[in-house]
């Protein structure tokens, strides 16, 4: 580790040598992304996985990724780096993870996992949104070009830890066999309040065959099915209506069945369990350890002579079979049973078929030993059991491990011909067989008048004390003893009957029930309790003294009491119309109306003013009109015409060339012709309107020859020139069509 970090060390230097080339902006094309994979949602105290991965690691020489989480949500425990690198480090602390890697540079340009970490959601973590946030730094490509990779955020949900009942399965923890070998797994629960559930057992088939599967006390009264008939797996499901007590689920057995060195498990696998209330609880397995042995003396391929053993509770004997295999051409041979003297006492030894000669020889079995020889005319081919053996069980205060050896000699088949035969051993455990003491009592439970009674009659080992055996006895009911004297069980009140009885002196039974009477109220006076009004009655009460029960009655409204009439709604009367008011009576006490009569006003008349009012003003060309007005209303009479007044117009002014105009002050307009008084006359009589006048001129020649030099008399006698005339002719003819404009 120390190499990596100078390495990663001596790295980073080269590249702050080359920052200048960095700022310039020198980056690898393309945008690349880091991101992290893990479980949308999670509850509080439930751990997960978070999976980190690149986009594209061409051309990639160096890599830094940290992973920021918030520590009062969540720990990071463990982290696993997972690409092929050079170097790598990594380091977990202050609720950041990160990673650092050196690569060759000759990456996968597809989506690569770097490394991935398991985190454990604090068990008192806040509700609500958490993340990991992916930071990326020292991305260069191996020319030591920094390469753009973006960082991530990867949201996770915290909810409430949801509660779970739990129940785990336990057993056999380890077991040593070798081939042609038999052993046995047993399996039991933690909790036996399961009502439904399923289980799958799963063993190695090329190692291990099924030999016999035996249910337990907890399968006991439910509905079960077992399937035996895939290779390698034993399901089983079990359903049922109530509970049971027992916890010993499953007693399997196996056989090897090849000669190897291997380290093996068989596991159970407990799923889908619901207690009665249909609530799901949380169910693991077990796995139990097999170390299979290579066995030198065996013969691959060989018939074997093997043992199976097994032990009854019930009768605490140990039975072995001693059985031969398919295909042995057995003819004869002699064989040894051999097994322990001080844990097992030899009771007798049964042939299981008939050859021609067999001989058991029983002189050694209190050592341990048990001979017998076989002679057979033809060979053995069929798989038959050749002996089986019963033995007792000595008493033991623990487990008890039997073994038992087979061994054989003299092997031939009916023609004396040698053959070979593969020999396995077998062992079974034997549980306590103690000694018992005499029978106590535990757990009594009297008997009473109606119900049984019951207590355990246990038996316990006389040298460990162990329990042996517990049985409910049962104990007789005792029957009722009913007083002489009575007893009142419910006490008469005023209203309500009593009883009285006798009662047993041992429990709460009572018989002769006979009803006793009420008792009846005891009255006091009465009392006012509510005031009657003017229109409301009200109630006097009485109370009885023993129970304080009330009793009520009631009593007469008062009625009520008039008042001075008074005057509402009032409409006064008109000229033309009567007037009236509600003359209304109320009562003096509650202010409720008593009575309403309404009363006429008589109409008043007109009241005409003296002086006149004009209606309608007269105007230049119409009539107006006047009449005298009532003081009191809009009504009017002697309507009189007003005569009209007749226009009033104002100065005349130039209309037109040839009109003038006047207009009167209601905008009616006269017109009329100018006047003058002749026809040299150049300004209108009456709105001064001017008009052009021709003037009379005389042309005279002055005798000098000269064309232009014509002359002009005025009327002063001079001579003026006839271009100054037409001049001032002009000036005179546009000064009268200027007034005419300005008029």
């Amino acid at each position: 580790m120390r190499k990596m970090r100078k390495a990663r060390i001596a790295f980073l230097a080269a590249v702050c040598v080359i920052g200048l080339v960095c700022s310039l902006g020198v980056f690898a094309e393309g945008a690349n992304q880091v991101t992290a994979q893990a479980d949308a949602s999670i509850q509080q105290g439930e751990g997960g996985y978070c999976y980190v991965y690149l986009d594209d690691l061409t051309d990639l020489a160096s890599l830094t990724v940290a992973v920021h989480y918030d520590t009062r949500v969540l720990t990071v425990t463990d982290s696993q780096n997972q690409v092929e690198c050079q170097l790598y480090d990594s380091s977990n602390q202050n609720g950041c993870l990160q990673y650092s890697y050196i690569f060759d540079g000759v990456g996968s340009n597809e989506k690569t996992q770097l490394f991935y970490f398991y985190y454990q959601i604090n068990e008192n973590a806040p509700l609500g949104n958490t993340c990991f946030d992916i930071v990326v730094s020292d991305a260069y490509t191996a020319e030591l070009n920094s390469v753009d990779i973006r960082g991530s955020r990867c949201n996770i949900s915290v909810s409430e830890a949801t509660v779970m009942k739990s129940c785990y399965a336990y057993g056999t923890d380890r077991v040593s066999t070798s081939v042609k070998e038999e052993f046995e797994i047993s399996y039991f629960l933690s909790d036996c309040q399961l009502a439904s559930g399923a289980m799958v057992l799963s063993y190695n088939p090329e190692l291990f065959e099924l030999v016999e599967l035996t249910k337990g006390g907890f399968l006991a009264n439910k509905l079960v099915d077992v399937n035996t008939s895939m290779s390698g797996a034993v399901y089983l499901s079990f359903l049922s209506t109530e509970y049971g007590y027992d916890t010993d689920l499953l007693k399997v057995k196996f056989r090897t069945v090849r000669n190897v060195d291997a380290d093996e498990a068989i596991s159970l696998t407990v799923q889908e369990l619901y207690d009665l209330d249909l609530n799901q609880i949380q169910g693991n397995g077990h796995a139990t350890s097999i170390a299979v042995s290579y066995d030198e003396a065996y013969t691959e391929d060989s018939p074997a002579v093997l043992l199976s053993s097994a032990y009854s509770a019930e009768t605490g004997k140990v039975t072995v079979a001693v059985r031969l295999e398919a295909n042995s051409r057995l003819g004869a041979g002699d064989f040894v049973l051999k097994f322990d003297p001080e844990k097992l006492t030899y009771v007798s030894g049964e042939k299981g078929f008939a050859p021609t000669f067999f001989n058991l020889n029983e002189k050694n079995v209190e050592g341990g030993v048990l001979k017998f020889s076989i002679i057979s005319m033809t060979d053995l081919t069929d798989a038959l059991t050749l002996l089986t053996v019963t033995l007792d069980a000595k008493p033991s205060c623990a487990d008890e491990i039997a073994a038992f050896e087979i061994s054989g000699s003299g092997l031939t088949d009916s023609l004396t011909n040698g053959i070979l035969l593969n020999f396995v051993d077998s062992d079974i455990i034997v549980p306590p067989r103690h000694i018992p003491a005499d029978a106590g009592a535990e757990n009594e439970i009297g008997a009473t008048c109606t119900e049984n009674g019951h207590y355990d009659s246990v038996v316990y080992c006389s040298v460990c004390k162990a329990e042996i055996s517990r049985e409910e006895k049962s104990i007789d009911k005792l029957g009722h003893d009913y007083k002489t004297e009575w007893t009142v069980d419910v006490a008469p009140t005023c209203t309500e009957k009593g009883s009285q009885s006798h009662h047993c002196v041992r429990c709460d039974a009572k018989t002769d029930v006979t009803e006793l009477p009420a008792n009846g109220h005891s009255f006091g006076d009465w009392y006012e309790t509510k005031a009657p009004t003017c229109t409301a009655t009200g109630t006097d009460g009485r109370e009885c003294a023993v129970c304080h029960a009330k009793e009520t009655r009631v009593t007469n409204a008062k009625g009520h009491t008039n008042a001075t009439a008074v005057i509402e709604n009032k409409v006064d009367a008109t000229c033309t119309e009567n007037g009236h008011y509600d003359s209304v009576v109320y009562c003096s006490v509650c202010k409720a109306e008593i009575s309403r009569e309404e009363k006429s006003i008589d109409k008043l008349g007109h009241d005409y003013k003296t002086e006149w009012t004009v209606d309608v003003a007269p105007t230049c060309t119409e009539k107006g009109s006047q009449s005298h007005h009532c003081a009191r209303c809009d009504t009017k009479t002697d309507v009189t015409d007003v005569d009209a007044l007749g226009h009033t117009f104002g100065e005349w002014f130039m209309q037109d060339e040839t009109q003038h105009k006047r207009v009167c002050a209601c905008g009616e307009a006269e017109l009329s012709d100018h006047t003058f008084d002749n026809e040299a006359d150049a300004s209108c009589n009456i709105c001064g309107a001017t008009r052009d006048v021709a003037a009379e001129t005389s042309v005279e020649a002055t005798g000098s020859g000269d064309p232009g030099a014509n002359t002009e008399k005025s009327g002063c006698g001079s001579v003026v020139s006839s271009g100054w005339v037409l001049i001032i002719l002009m000036m005179g003819a546009g000064y009268a069509a200027l007034r005419k404009r300005m008029i």
